[in-house]
């Protein structure tokens, strides 16, 4: 599962439809096992790995936030940038790493 969402995370169209065709399941099906694995819904496991990918290439300094936003898949930097603070509490301009 976690190879499929690297491999199509940057893609703002990967879904939980595009997910589950990609595993080889149904979008009801997927949901239930990533729930019984993880504790999250599919979208929020795509999301929680998009923004922690996105806090590595912030710490790495690569790009600008709006970069970074949709080189991770996310369609709007101000949506990004919500999710994100939501997630992990600060705003992704204040992001060092260090929890």
């Amino acid at each position: 599962m976690i190879e499929i969402v690297k491999k199509n995370h940057a893609d703002p169209q990967f879904n939980t439809k595009a997910f589950g065709r990609a595993i080889g399941l149904g979008r009801i099906q997927l949901n239930r096992k990533i729930k019984a694995l993880t504790g999250q819904t599919t979208v929020s496991f795509i999301r929680t790995f998009r923004l922690n990918h996105a806090a590595e290439l912030i710490k790495k300094k690569s790009a600008t936030v709006a970069e970074i936003a949709y080189d991770v898949g996310f369609n709007s930097p101000s949506y990004f940038t919500e999710c994100f603070r939501i997630y992990f509490g600060k705003l992704p301009s204040e992001f060092t790493g260090k929890q």
